[in-house]
């Protein structure tokens, strides 16, 4: 896993490293929204900080999926509404398990749900779900202002190709895991592609190349 260290990707994007993962915030204005929530609480507080970012100014925050390295720093985001998808609430239910039939998600915070293709703005920021099953049942991809899309663990990114999320043994689906990325893989006009532990790229084009087959 290579996430990126903490930075401003460009004028309205910013990654914050928290352990090995990644979470990302967009902000127009006045209006700020975060992508996931990070492994490590003090890493991500670290990280906004460094960034001269206060969590209090989230107003949002869209969890790719319930794994509790997306999840950990959910307790420094008290002013954001949470959202996550649909499919994934037997994850965090205990209806359905995480791994070997004992590893269990949880999510204590509220939550709001949401379903494939359903849109939901802030300010200027407009955010389009889309379920991308397979690395969990509720693994869902968010496409931010048109611009930038937000994967999660549904892929990886290795010299800029994108390919299964690694390791493997984490996917539950892989069946439809590769779908969801083909599914992915048809859109177009993508300035950033950022995942949640493999890094980004400015080169969308590139990187879904071989999905596109």
């Amino acid at each position: 896993m290579r996430p990126i260290k903490t930075c401003q990707i460009c004028e309205n994007l910013f990654a914050v490293r928290s352990g090995y993962s990644n979470m990302y915030i967009v902000a127009d204005g006045s209006t700020f929204i975060g992508i996931d929530a990070g492994a490590s609480l003090p890493r991500t507080r670290a990280g906004f900080a460094a960034l001269n970012l206060k969590p209090g100014q989230l107003t949002a925050l869209f969890l790719t999926h319930a794994d509790q390295d997306h999840c950990r720093s959910l307790p420094l985001f008290d002013n954001a509404q949470i959202f996550l998808s649909q499919a994934e609430i037997d994850m965090i239910t205990g209806r359905q398990t995480r791994m070997f039939g004992i590893f269990r998600n949880e999510l204590p915070e509220s939550y709001s749900a949401l379903t494939d293709s359903q849109i939901v703005s802030f300010g200027n920021i407009s955010v389009r779900a889309i379920a991308t099953p397979g690395h969990t049942p509720g693994s869902m991809s968010y496409l931010v202002n048109d611009r930038f899309l937000f994967t999660g663990d549904t892929l990886r990114l290795k010299r800029n190709e994108a390919g299964l999320f690694s390791p493997r043994f984490f996917n539950m689906d892989e069946a439809a895991q590769k779908e969801s990325i083909r599914q992915l893989a048809r859109l177009s006009h993508i300035d950033y592609l950022c995942t949640g532990h493999h890094g980004i790229t400015g080169n969308f084009e590139y990187a879904m190349e071989k999905w596109r087959q």
